[in-house]
């Protein structure tokens, strides 16, 4: 009304300087970078000769200014850093005082604030790289096993999320997948480990290799998530070396009797299954001689030596034999380094010699340039032979052996002429026994193997054991004896999780008498002080007969340096060595690998406010926080100061001191390993008017896109005394891929993305603003990010990892159910690759034809498809490895063993898939060429044969007792088969092989497949403690008043053992006899109120493939109001703290925190049974309230099956007395029932908990319903009831929903 008096309104308004634009926003702390600078400012105009910028306290150098705007007042110009800064963010100015036309009235303080730009700027220590090995074959191969793989350790290097990130060259050779590639990366403490293939060299030379970050650039520390940066080029290069490795005779063996065919040896056995001698060859003329060199000239490849003359071979290779020359007879090239040699004698020779043989080999016969390898051998009698009935023993007491002289008749007399030597040691007991046709039997005692040149690897030393002539020591004929050291600690190491050591010994012990089938035992049995060093109830399971895995216990105190002491008690696995002594190892470090610290804190507060941040960071053991503010000095060195993970600012926040600022709040952990986190910020806003809070669960993610994504932001009204109503939210995009839209897609605090359904690789930067109903200009609004990983490509070969088949059947092999998990099976973006290798009894060559001779041609598709007979019959498996690979993410690999005989059997395969066991624990997942499944799975097994008739039995190893109807339903023969884990059955850590046999007409085919069985997270705590905000964390309360009272459930210390970093955490109390579990979250901590009585907190702690920790408890002694207060309530009012609780749950709806009042209802509930009576009105009142907000929390919440179940708890707790649930209450319950039997109905699996709480909420919904039908019948008689057959139909109908879904 224009002639009403006018109304003065008025708000604050914060003014701020335009921000000023740096590129690059870092620099290296050698100085020297160029920096661009764009800012505006409000002084007047200025001189170029005098603008000065500085990075903190130094100057930089080379100012030129650029570009000069009047109107506005703006400056664009570069200058270089100065040299010898320490990494970190410092704040830089752009200082125009002195330049500046400034009124005379203006003071020095008023110029400095129009004329000085300030912006941040970042600091790093310059990137350096270490390479291992540092050296190559012209080929690419690293090792002499054909490895051709560097490790790269990049340091001061950005943290990478997938191999696109990173690129990497071998001088000009850019690993783009064709060249060479990037195979794998791990983020670490300091930067990056990178694995790459090396790529083939034209010529032999040092070259640069070279690693740069090309990833997205990360915003400096406090900078606004989403927002855009530049930044400098990170990159470093080591020198790298390509050169020609030495020729090496790899294996010598010698075969009196060859087999017939291509080759005398056959996959190690000479005809007629002989073993054959090693470095030595018979000198009667027959036989031959079988060479295997390695790194022959690479030209030789190309020739085909297979099909030349004796005469023409020994054109490229010449064989000596001391004054000898061997005959090649046959040679053939295996793969492109590797050289077969058959050779026989050309002359007569000695038996008895030892010498020095050589090869030489030159790739072009008129070149005179040659490679040259020795090796030695020694010429026997092969009608001499020495046998010994044990040929092995311990390195010392080892007891006699009876050894046998075939053919070579000694005497007491003249055994005085002979020695007995074991490698370089003499036999000082040697008894004659007997003489009989030609051959003597001796008795010899090993001497101790503890000389100077003794050594032993792997745990045995195989020396030569021989007889010899006293006088020139020539010999008569010899075997190998081999010597058994006592097991000793190899190498110790502490897993990057803190929870778990994986400990290896040189060799197969005898796991101390524990049984391949029950591996675990307690540590004390094996290591020293076990209780003291890795921790009370600290388990030891023997992974292999040479690896023990141990999951710490509590208060371990083990950490790298630790030495690790054995009982003295382990054997050897053929228990041939003598015990083990009190030996010790060092504790490796972990690989260095950052622990993940998260901030939890609202992001704008106002002038009334209190400050909660809290950090969390994963380790098992104690963490110090390092807390800082990045950009105000004051409230700095205020932080330093603060110790633990809790950082507390009382009301008004005095410590920020400046309205309208914000604050950049960093913090660092470092774990008990010395390693540190990232710098973690949290940008806070100090807001001039009053506004509600937001703090978000969890406060950032890392997930992948098969997960799905919720949300939950927590709001509180602000402390300032103004009008509260209801809040408002609206979330908005303001980064991220354009699968999201930028508006409208989500309103209330909680935010839910279904699984596939996001974009992987791909950051988002949600803001979600939040205003007071009634009040608009009370509003605030923070940023969420949320980051969506690649998952690893998957590598699979159908039938299991291994398969026995018929030399004359197909080979057909498929990797077509490999896949990109974030696309789809037969996503055209893999490609494939195979290929084959098989032992020769010595080494490992590639795959031949039988036919042929030729390696096998494998194809580039995910099939492979051999005709019958490819294959020749072996003792050794055909090894296929499948390889799979996509552009910008890590090859993977899938590994089938084929074994091939020569007589018929069925070819069999098998399938698995597994799901959710009896005691609510997940199936499996696969990660990477690995498949883990969860203790208390449920296997699935299926048998094929390409034969009719086929008989099947299952099987595991280690063994398993598949006997039990309830551990194997379907029994353990049969095409199908099904193994229900039960708690204790398959052990956490362990690698199982499921094992199918086919059998047909007498014939068995074999099949397997390997798993392993996930473990679950370790290494933490959970507790319960009466809330006190900003209290330390070591106090803790176990009581207070019911409802009045808020309580805190919380986890800390929790690892994964198998490296999974993100963990979820379910937690859930039982009071006055009822239990109920709450929606499981990444938020390890939860708030609560509790009725009185005995209150028992329950906790689990879950890793991302469903592994589970046993339920953890905790307790708290709570009083309730009817202890504190005995009198009583009449007239329907209810009690006071009845009434707050109520208040409570109106409080958190008007905020959106729909989570909380499940919580807060439950409780309130169970307590309205404690203090009024039952089928009361107060009763049937609190009862009704609090359905009626249960039911408006369920329509605002995101309705995942962890929330339905809460709600279904809860709803069992509100019916738990039914005379309560009046004609309102049962409608309401009614309906509420039936919208969450909808929201279950895509639900695969209900924890068997969810399924009694629907249970017990559906009896007690029929129990009120049929007191309230006799109540209203009873009235209607009296002319005085009326009861609606619909809330009997609805109810009814509730029940049947709920049993559909």
């Amino acid at each position: 009304d224009p002639a009403a008096p006018a109304t003065n309104l008025s708000t604050a308004l914060a003014f701020t300087s335009p921000p000023v634009y740096v590129e690059p926003v870092d620099g290296s702390t050698a100085g020297g970078d160029l920096v661009t600078i764009t800012a505006t400012w409000r002084g007047g105009p200025f001189s170029a000769d005098g603008v000065r910028v500085y990075f903190g306290d130094a100057a930089g150098t080379d100012v030129t200014v650029l570009a000069y705007n009047a109107t506005p007042r703006s400056v664009r110009l570069t200058v270089r850093t100065p040299s010898g800064q320490a990494a970190g963010l410092v704040q830089g100015s752009v200082d125009l005082v002195s330049a500046c036309n400034l009124e005379s009235s203006m003071t020095a303080e008023a110029a400095a604030r129009l004329c000085d730009i300030a912006f941040a700027f970042e600091f790093f220590t310059p990137p350096s790289v270490q390479v291992t090995p540092t050296r190559a074959a012209p080929d690419g191969t690293t090792t002499a096993a054909g490895d051709s793989s560097v490790t790269i350790t990049a340091k001061n290097f950005p943290s990478v999320k997938s191999l696109a990130d990173v690129a990497v060259s071998f001088g000009a050779k850019r690993c783009d997948g064709v060249n060479c590639s990037v195979l794998g990366l791990q983020n670490t403490v300091d930067g990056v480990v990178v694995t790459a293939s090396v790529p083939a060299a034209a010529q032999t030379g040092s070259v640069a290799l070279t690693v740069e970050y090309i990833g997205a650039a990360a915003p400096p520390p406090g900078a606004a998530a989403g927002s855009t940066f530049v930044r400098a080029k990170k990159s470093a290069a080591a020198s790298f070396t390509y050169q020609v490795r030495s020729m090496v005779v790899t294996s010598a063996r010698f075969c009196s009797n060859c087999n017939t065919g291509s080759t005398c040896l056959v996959y190690g056995q000479c005809a007629i299954g002989g073993a054959p001698l090693w470095n030595q060859m018979g000198v009667s003329g027959t036989g031959a001689l079988t060479l295997v060199l390695d790194n022959v000239p690479a030209a030789l490849a190309t020739n085909a030596l297979k099909v030349l003359s004796s005469d023409q071979v020994s054109q490229y290779v010449l064989v000596s034999l001391g004054s000898s020359f061997g005959v090649v007879q046959r040679a053939r090239m295996a793969g492109s380094t590797k050289l077969v040699l058959e050779v026989g004698l050309s002359g007569a020779l000695q038996a008895g010699q030892s010498l020095t043989a050589s090869v030489s080999v030159r790739a072009d016969p008129a070149s005179p340039s040659r490679s040259q390898a020795t090796f030695p051998l020694e010429l026997v009698d092969t009608s001499i032979q020495l046998q010994c009935g044990q040929c092995q023993g311990p390195t010392t007491g080892a007891s006699a052996v009876d050894v046998v002289v075939t053919n070579f008749a000694l005497t007491p007399v003249t055994l005085q002429a002979m020695l007995v030597h074991f490698g370089p040691l003499v036999a000082q007991q040697v008894v004659w026994v007997s003489s009989v046709n030609g051959s003597t039997r001796l008795r010899v005692t090993p001497p101790d193997y503890t000389c100077s040149a003794c050594s032993t690897s792997g745990g045995s030393a195989a020396v030569t054991l021989r007889l010899s002539y006293a006088a020139d020591d020539s010999d008569v004929a010899s075997a190998t004896f081999t010597y058994w050291s006592p097991p000793a600690l190899s190498s110790a190491r502490l897993l990057s999780s803190g929870v778990a050591l994986t400990v290896s010994f040189d060799q197969s012990t005898d796991r101390m008498g524990a049984p391949a089938g029950a591996p675990t035992q307690a540590c004390a049995a094996v290591f020293q002080s076990a209780d003291a060093v890795l921790g009370s109830g600290a388990i030891c399971t023997w992974t292999a007969d040479s690896t023990l895995s141990v999951s710490l216990g509590i208060g371990a105190s083990v950490a790298p340096g630790s030495v690790l002491a054995l009982n003295g008690t382990l054997r050897s696995a053929n228990l041939l060595s003598a015990t083990a002594g009190p030996s010790g190892a060092g504790l490796a470090p972990a690989t260095p690998t950052a622990p993940v610290l998260l901030l939890k804190g609202p992001t704008t507060i106002d002038p009334c406010s209190s400050l909660l941040v809290t950090a969390s960071a994963t380790s098992p053991r104690a963490v110090q926080y390092a807390w800082s503010c990045l950009n105000d000095a004051s409230f700095n060195a205020y932080l330093a100061g603060v110790s633990g993970g809790t950082l507390f600012l009382s009301a008004g926040t005095a410590q920020m001191a400046t309205v309208g600022k914000t604050y950049q709040i960093a913090v660092v952990a470092t774990d008990f390993m010395g390693f540190a986190s990232k710098v973690v910020t949290i940008s806070v806003l100090k807001q001039a008017s009053p506004a509600p809070q937001l703090a978000f669960s969890p406060s950032s993610l890392s997930t992948t896109r098969n997960q799905a994504v919720l949300v939950k932001a927590q709001a509180v009204f602000s402390s300032c005394p103004t009008a509260q109503s209801s809040l408002g939210f609206s979330w908005r995009k303001v980064s991220g891929p354009a699968d999201v839209p930028d508006t409208g897609f989500a309103t209330g605090p909680q935010l839910y993305f279904a699984p596939n359904t996001l974009t992987a690789g791909g950051t988002y930067v949600f803001a979600l603003s939040v205003w007071v109903g009634d009040d608009p200009s009370q509003a605030s609004e923070s940023q969420w990010e949320l980051d969506v990983g690649y998952q690893s490509l998957v590598a699979a070969i159908d039938g299991g990892s291994s398969a026995m088949i018929s030399s004359d059947a197909r080979v057909k092999l498929s990797a077509a159910a490999s896949q990109d998990p974030d696309v789809s099976i037969g996503d055209p973006g893999l490609s494939f690759s195979w290929r084959c290798t098989i032992s020769d009894g010595a080494s490992s060559l590639p795959c031949q034809e039988a036919s042929t001779g030729d390696e096998l041609p494998l194809p580039l598709t995910s099939t492979v498809d051999l005709d019958p007979g490819s294959l020749a019959p072996s003792p050794y498996p055909y090894v296929f490895v499948a390889s799979v690979s996509k552009t910008g993410r890590a090859p993977v690999t899938a590994q089938k063993l084929v074994y091939v005989l020569a007589e018929p059997v069925p070819s069999i395969t098998l399938t698995m898939s597994c799901s959710r066991g009896a005691d609510d624990a997940s199936g499996c997942c696969e990660v990477g060429d690995s498949v883990l499944v969860n203790p208390g799975s449920r296997l699935a097994l299926e048998a094929d044969s390409d034969s009719a008739g086929v008989s099947f039995s299952w099987a595991l190893d280690p063994a398993v007792d598949l006997s039990d109807p309830a551990v194997a339903p379907l029994g353990t023969k049969g095409s199908v088969a099904v193994i229900q884990s039960r708690a204790g059955l398959l052990v956490a850590g362990l690698d199982y092989s499921l094992q199918l046999r086919g059998s047909l007409n007498g014939s068995v085919g074999v099949a397997e497949m390997g798993v392993r069985v996930n473990q679950p997270p370790a290494g933490g705590v959970c507790r319960a403690c009466r809330y006190v905000e900003g209290s330390d964390a070591s106090q803790c309360i176990k009581d207070g008043d019911s409802l009045m009272d808020t309580f805190q459930l919380s986890c800390s210390g929790w690892a994964d053992p198998e490296g999974f970093s993100t963990l979820y955490y379910k937690f859930g109390y039982q009071a006055a006899g009822a239990t109920i579990w709450l929606d499981e979250s990444t938020d390890s901590q939860r708030l609560l109120i509790f009725p009185q009585g005995t209150v028992t907190l329950m906790a689990v702690v879950i890793d991302p493939c469903g592994a589970s920790t046993a339920v953890l408890y905790d307790q708290l002694v709570v009083t309730g109001e009817s202890q504190r207060r005995q009198d009583t309530r009449r007239g329907g009012v209810l009690s006071s703290a009845l009434s707050t609780a109520l208040a409570k749950v109106d409080r958190a709806m008007q905020c959106g925190n729909v989570d909380d009042v499940n919580l807060m209802a439950g409780s309130t509930s169970l307590q309205a049974n404690y203090v009024t009576a039952a089928g009361s009105d107060e009763a049937a009142e609190v009862k009704y309230q609090l359905l009626q907000r249960i039911v408006a929390a369920a329509n605002a919440a995101v309705r995942t099956s962890g929330y339905v179940c809460e709600t279904l708890g809860v709803l069992a707790w509100l019916g738990s007395r039914p005379a309560d649930i009046g004609p309102p209450s049962l409608n309401q319950t009614s309906l509420l029932i039936n919208g969450l039997a909808d929201s279950l109905a895509a639900t695969q699996f209900l924890p068997m908990a969810c399924v009694e709480s629907a249970v017990t909420a559906v009896s007690s919904g029929l129990a009120a319903l049929t007191l309230n039908v006799t109540a209203a019948t009873s009235a209607s008689a009296a002319g005085t009831g009326n009861v609606s057959a619909a809330r009997l139909g609805n109810m009814s109908a509730a029940a049947l929903a709920l049993m559909a879904a």
